[in-house]
């Protein structure tokens, strides 16, 4: 025997499991549009100016004066230099 399956309404069925599309408004309010604008504008600032940061080339001198750092704070943490 065949079992009636019930006849459900689409407005029963999207309470049921939920609407198929959500509600979505087609465009965004001008201030929301302004707000992400903004947003993007400020991110690729950011990402300029980091960019340029790591571009900037050091002179030789500073790279000679690092370099001497580097040595010295390796040889203080073996124990070969004391501190002054």
């Amino acid at each position: 025997m065949k079992t009636a399956q019930p006849c459900f309404t689409p407005f029963e069925i999207c309470v049921i499991i939920g609407p198929i599309f959500p509600f979505q408004p087609k465009t965004e309010s001008w201030s929301k549009q302004k707000d992400k604008k903004e947003r993007r504008k400020k991110r690729k600032e950011v990402k300029e100016l980091k960019r340029k940061r790591k571009s900037e080339e050091m002179d030789e001198d500073e790279l000679d004066d690092l370099a001497s750092d580097v040595r010295l704070l390796k040889k203080l943490k073996k124990g070969k230099v004391s501190e002054m």
